[in-house]
């Protein structure tokens, strides 16, 4: 497996990404990763994960590498807070709540759906990794995701 960094052409005022192609031996593509990191003043600390896997690919550590990439560069960035969506009952949401010390679903809880005056939204809850107390990446880890501040790395 290789993991190819991806350059982010049109970075805009409010964020911009960084990018990774997880391929096989043949160069077939088998996931990809996508980081927003945020730039706007009071939002420097953030940043999104949008990660994939072909499903003929999953659960041989694809996931797992494209996400070490990405929690790298989140801790390179100097980013706090990591944040990603995945489908209630789907292979996305079984990857996320594996991760982290002990069961992430007691350290990283989703967000309830938004909900709006015609009812629930439709949209994925979302997932979200936090410090709970200011310190330098390098020491202190985010409840959910200890790899962010180097203190460990995800399963898989």
């Amino acid at each position: 497996m290789r993991i190819v960094p991806l350059v982010d052409p049109e970075p805009t005022p409010s964020s911009r990404r960084l990018a990774w192609l997880a391929t096989l031996p043949t160069g077939a593509p088998a996931g990809s990763a996508f980081l927003r990191l945020y730039v706007k003043a009071g939002q420097d600390h953030l940043a999104e994960l949008d990660l994939h896997v072909h499903p003929a690919e999953q659960r041989k550590g694809v996931g797992s590498l494209l996400l070490d990439a990405a929690v790298a560069a989140a801790r390179q960035e100097r980013r706090r807070s990591l944040t990603a969506q995945a489908e209630p009952g789907s292979p996305a949401e079984a990857f996320l709540a594996a991760r982290g010390p002990g069961s992430a679903a007691k350290r990283c809880t989703p967000s309830p759906p938004s909900r709006s005056r015609t009812g629930p939204s439709p949209a994925s809850p979302s997932w979200s990794c936090r410090e709970t107390a200011r310190a330098t990446p390098s020491t202190t880890a985010p409840a959910c995701c200890p790899s962010i501040a180097g203190t460990g790395s995800p399963a898989g």
